[in-house]
């Protein structure tokens, strides 16, 4: 008797363990699956953006592989009815119908019978990492520090010693020799910032700093309506000191405009640009703000942000003039995002 229930005992065990596995592999075919119908999704999507922002059309008759044939042809259909989640009330129905605009407004697509969330931002209206000019560098941390200027400042000290090529520790940076103390294995690059996420790293920022919400600043009033962070405000493509504000995030707006009321500030150039903006027009002025260097020439850049409903991605795009589809700089899960939408459910 004890033997016979000992074998029904084994004979579930391994029943349950089989189970289990059963159902383990069908989530990683289900994962895997989704995860492949995000690539294809984000790159119709990439295609759609292209077109709308170079004003260019789709090729479906294009040589090239049945899958590319198939995502032009997707690309194609999903173009056909983008249409904005909350449009602004300044703008007709006619004026902006089907018309994707580069700051950071919410457009709702299908694509195979699947409904995606997108957003697309221009890189020139960020600051660049490793452009941005020093002076506006502080005043801008310092601005979105409002009663906390002093951690603004040792920030943007931070940020500087990690771009810069020296061992030279500024008034409140931070050089190898800080990491070490703090415990960190990651030292300054001594060198430009690869990419946005390259600030996760350097001493002093913060999780609520780079992912947002900010809120503490002197434009408190602007920045608590808005859900970004740092990582939101900076790039590492715009190529250029200047910042578009056609395109910009609202914080900086309120920044540009805090300076103009003052009449702006010691090592800042306020300065207009006289040739149109590369991408369709927001109903922002046509303005820009920083140091022009160089020839003023930047890169055009986007930033898509695309919400499949069980994932999050962060794709940045080059798209230019001629070209028959976007180049695909960098591609990001973004995890913030999705944990945020949980934890609001």
């Amino acid at each position: 008797m004890v033997l016979v229930l000992w074998v029904i005992a084994m004979l579930s065990s391994v029943a349950m363990l089989y189970g289990v596995a059963v159902r383990g592999r069908y989530h990683a075919e289900v994962y895997a699956l989704n995860d492949m119908e995000d690539m294809e999704a984000i790159a119709s999507l990439a295609l759609v953006v292209h077109r709308q922002l170079t004003f260019s059309s789709f090729d479906t008759a294009q040589e090239g592989s049945r899958h590319g044939f198939q995502l032009r042809t997707q690309a194609y259909l999903a173009d056909r009815q983008v249409g904005a989640e909350r449009p602004l009330w300044t703008e007709s129905s006619e004026e902006m119908m089907g018309r994707i605009i580069p700051d950071g407004r919410v457009y709702k697509v299908k694509i195979a019978d699947r409904q995606y969330r997108l957003s697309v931002e221009a890189e020139q209206g960020k600051v660049d990492l490793n452009a941005v000019q020093e002076a506006f560098l502080h005043q801008l941390l310092r601005w979105l520090q409002g009663r906390n200027a002093r951690e603004g400042d040792a920030l943007a000290d931070c940020l500087l010693d990690w771009r810069d090529s020296d061992n030279l520790v500024r008034l409140s940076g931070a050089e190898e020799e800080a990491y070490r103390r703090a415990g960190l294995v990651q030292v300054p690059a001594d060198g430009p910032f690869a990419s946005v996420d390259e600030m996760r790293l350097v001493l002093g920022m913060t999780p609520q700093l780079y992912f947002g919400p900010l809120g503490q600043g002197r434009g408190k009033e602007v920045v608590e309506r808005w859900d970004g962070g740092l990582r939101d405000l900076f790039t590492v493509y715009n190529g250029t000191a200047d910042v578009l504000l056609d395109y910009a995030p609202p914080p900086l707006r309120a920044f540009y405009e805090d300076l103009a009321a003052i009449g702006g500030a010691e090592g800042l150039a306020e300065t207009e640009r006289g040739k149109s903006p590369p991408f369709p027009r927001p109903p922002f002025a046509e303005k820009s703000m920083g140091q022009t260097t160089g020839n003023g020439e930047s890169a055009r850049v986007v930033l898509l942000k695309v919400d499949t409903g069980h994932a999050a991605y962060r794709v940045w795009l080059r798209v230019n003039e001629g070209s028959v589809s976007p180049k695909i700089l960098r591609v990001e899960e973004d995890m913030h995002a999705m944990m945020a939408r949980h934890v609001q459910k």
